[in-house]
């Protein structure tokens, strides 16, 4: 803390008035002299006035990990959906600048570390080498097999995981844990958004054509069961495999589907594909 002592020998009315604002306005933000001025109290000269300039914070380091998992999955049907090497990292890049954009106000300087993995085994080895380098923060991006056992490890440890790729519906209920906080929405949040949307808009009748993976199998039953709660129609539920193989749409959903909403002719009724 800086203190200054202006005088009014040589100013002219309009620059003390100028003067006595702005000592008001630092004044708001000046620390008390008590507390912040170990030189003991400021002396003034006759006819003057002090005013004390808060210098800026000193910068504390906030380092951020971020782990990823490297999973080689069925690949698009459009390369316009291939996914980029290093998707979720560029954006924690942008992320850091901007924070650190305004961080330096308030004394916080941010930086991140990247770290990638191949398996579950390597994801906990990357982990520990995080946080034996100082970082408590950890972006995980990985399955949520990966971010289960990352889980176990850092239990006992000053760490938090923050997921943002895992939809699996069992990490928010069964599988809950309290040392990760979730940022990606489950599979159940994204199907109830939808299916909300397409009621709103009353395209009521659905389409659904899945792939066969797991994750395609879990989004389908989450679709379902969407349906049953906000008075979708499911018509029809197709394999893409098989449509590929030229084999037809499919059959409607093996359990019968309720319908909510009434429309007073066919003519009225609206529909929508949901491929996943």
């Amino acid at each position: 803390m800086r203190t200054h002592t202006l005088t009014d020998a040589s100013a002219g009315p309009l620059a003390c008035v100028a003067l006595v604002a702005a000592g008001l306005l630092l004044a708001l933000t000046a620390s008390p002299a008590s507390a912040a001025d170990e030189r003991g109290p400021s002396r003034q000269r006759d006819g003057g006035f002090s005013i004390r300039v808060q210098q800026t914070p000193e910068m504390v380091p906030i380092d951020i990990g971020y782990l990823r998992e490297e999973v080689r999955g069925p690949q698009p049907a459009s390369r316009l959906d291939i996914e980029p090497e290093n998707a979720g990292i560029a954006g924690a890049e942008m992320g850091i600048k901007e924070n650190n954009a305004g961080g330096r106000f308030v004394g916080h300087l941010y930086a991140l570390d990247v770290e990638t993995a191949s398996s579950p085994e390597d994801a906990v080895a990357a982990l520990e080498k995080l946080y034996e380098s100082g970082h408590n923060y950890i972006v995980v991006d990985a399955s949520a097999t990966t971010l289960l056992k990352l889980s176990d490890w850092a239990k006992d440890k000053d760490v938090l995981l923050f997921n943002i790729r895992a939809e699996d519906v069992s990490l928010r209920q069964q599988d809950c844990r309290a040392n990760i906080m979730h940022v990606v929405p489950d599979r159940y949040m994204l199907a109830d958004a939808l299916a909300q949307y397409l009621v709103k808009m009353d395209w009521t009748d659905w389409l659904v054509v899945h792939g066969s993976t797991d994750a395609d199998i879990a989004y389908r039953d989450a679709v379902e069961r969407a349906a049953e709660r906000f008075g979708g129609n499911i018509v029809a539920s197709a394999n893409m495999s098989t449509c590929r193989a030229g084999a037809g749409m499919g059959s409607a959903p093996s359990r019968p589907r309720s319908r909510t909403r009434k429309r007073t002719s066919a003519a009225a009724s609206s529909r929508a594909r949901i491929t996943m």
